[in-house]
């Protein structure tokens, strides 16, 4: 499958799978590992794998086509932190 992205990045959660993972329209490869990734007055940091976190602790990773993705490790990120699709997030440095 090829993925083809717009000129821009989309500062927002765009699905939720049934995992309860959140995607964003974010590029990973515009935002450092020391960011942090602010959603519904929480803020989470980059974990490169779910075993990172602790369990049930939320966190942003990059997915497989290069998105930021939010998660939980051992929980539903969608449940855990209230997120819908829409949501605004923002990248902190």
């Amino acid at each position: 499958m090829q993925v083809r992205f717009g000129p821009d990045d989309l500062a927002e959660v765009i699905h939720a799978d049934h995992y309860g993972n959140a995607l964003t329209g974010v590029r990973a490869c515009n935002v450092p590992r020391s960011a942090k990734i602010d959603i519904r007055k929480r803020r989470l940091a980059y974990a490169g794998v779910f075993a990172e976190a602790p369990a049930g602790g939320s966190f942003w990773y990059e997915n497989s086509v290069g998105l930021v993705e939010l998660a939980a490790n051992r929980s539903s990120a969608v449940q855990l932190l209230g997120i819908e699709v829409g949501d605004p997030v923002l990248v902190v440095v």
